[in-house]
């Protein structure tokens, strides 16, 4: 019989914190080795009630322990809103985002000599850093999921996404952009690679950037692939737009998006903003830009979507990348079999969850279209096929109807 789950919003006690979030092992999901982890908070009330407390929020700077969750007869009271938990860490609340430089300067930012080292540093800074903060954890982060168990444990009810590519274990969509007209020029090495283990996956082209080969893309559709929109130029500039700006933009691209029936964006350099996300479904069907957990972007650090699922913002689907990105790699210094190991580690544990994992690579020489990554990604598909049986292995578009028939927002 399904318990009864109260919410407690009476007096606000702490707003806008990261807490180690710890349940009871009946509470812990089978796929954490752990019964605790770091998590934000939008906001936790204070405990008017006297039973059992089943779950705490313990501040590390003081380790100050609130309860979190409590039972009292057949009711389970919840210091706080994990709908609204789940939103915040969703959206990404909890990041502090600023217009980056790239998106600012008056010329395109890869005309930024040694660019590539730029980010490098960067990446290295940013790594640093990331060693004094809890949140959100890097390479996984899963306080989604683990909210997510504990809430239907307490109302007893089966979590709607377990199972959720049927009788598959995982659902794997392979992604490519191609950023630059060098990137374009590699396309084909990994179209003859992907051919070879007879994989279709979604290709993401910057529409206003460089010349089109047509010829390719046609015969990529053609062979069952999907076709993204990749942004406009790819300068950093659109997300800080207004409204008839990037409307105007966007209508520019009409032509390329119906050629080749365009369902799906993903944003330059996992840029965003309030007045792209409301102009997007205008032309789309989902977005592809955001990471479940990332160290580095251009307009933030420490951030992500804390899930391995795809979700809904303001009713439009996201469909987030969950296996590191080989730009991001790259930069933190990562070798070829190194990128290799991080990959497949994060499809094992994002497979005992049961969750999507989603690869982006990059067309360019300086990323993936070098020749020692292209031996990695042979390995990795190689690998992938070798698990064939445990796949569902599908393009973006694909994934995106399956979503939307069945799971609504």
């Amino acid at each position: 019989m399904a318990r009864q789950v109260n919410i407690n919003k009476g007096e606000l006690l702490l707003k806008n914190k990261v807490l180690f979030f710890e349940v009871d092992k009946n509470l812990k999901p089978k796929w954490s080795e752990k019964n605790y982890l770091p998590i934000f908070i939008p906001n936790i009330y204070k405990s008017h009630g006297n039973g059992k407390t089943i779950a705490i929020f313990r501040d590390p700077e003081n380790n100050t322990e609130y309860p979190a969750i409590q039972q009292s007869g057949n009711k389970t009271i919840f210091n706080f809103d994990p709908k609204e938990t789940e939103e915040a860490l969703t959206y990404e609340s909890y990041v502090k985002k600023h217009v980056p430089l790239q998106s600012k300067l008056p010329f395109h930012y890869h005309k930024i000599p040694f660019r590539f080292y730029v980010g490098k540093i960067q990446s290295k800074i940013y790594s640093l850093i990331k060693k004094e903060k809890l949140f959100p954890s890097w390479p996984y982060e899963s306080s989604v999921e683990f909210l997510r168990y504990a809430y239907s444990k307490c109302k007893r009810e089966k979590n709607k996404l377990e199972n959720a590519w049927g009788n598959k274990k995982i659902c794997l969509v392979l992604t490519h952009d191609v950023d630059t007209g060098e990137g374009l020029k590699n396309v084909r090495k990994f179209v003859k690679l992907e051919e070879k283990y007879n994989l279709n996956v979604t290709w993401f082209f910057v529409p206003k950037y460089y010349k089109h080969d047509h010829e390719l893309l046609s015969y990529l559709k053609d062979k069952g692939n999907e076709i993204g929109c990749h942004d406009y130029n790819h300068d950093g500039k659109l997300p800080y737009l207004n409204e008839a700006e990037i409307r105007k933009k966007l209508d520019e691209c009409k032509g390329l998006i119906k050629k080749y029936d365009m369902k799906g964006f993903r944003s330059a350099s996992m840029l965003s903003s309030e007045n792209l996300d409301k102009i997007l479904p205008e032309y789309f069907s989902y977005e592809s830009t955001y990471a479940d957990t990332e160290l580095v972007s251009p307009d933030a650090n420490n951030r992500g979507v804390c899930t391995v699922f795809p979700y809904y913002k303001k009713g439009f689907l996201q469909i987030p990348h969950t296996l590191p990105m080989d730009s991001s790699l790259l930069f933190l210094d990562y070798k070829s079999k190194e990128i290799l190991s991080a990959w497949i580690e994060k499809i094992k544990y994002i497979k005992k969850i049961g969750g999507l994992a989603m690869l982006d690579t990059h067309a360019e020489p300086h990323f993936s279209g070098q020749e020692k990554m292209l031996a990695a990604y042979e390995e990795f598909l190689n690998y992938i096929n070798s698990e064939r049986k445990n796949m569902w292995i599908t393009n973006l578009n694909s994934l995106a109807d399956y979503w939307k028939k069945k799971f609504k927002d």
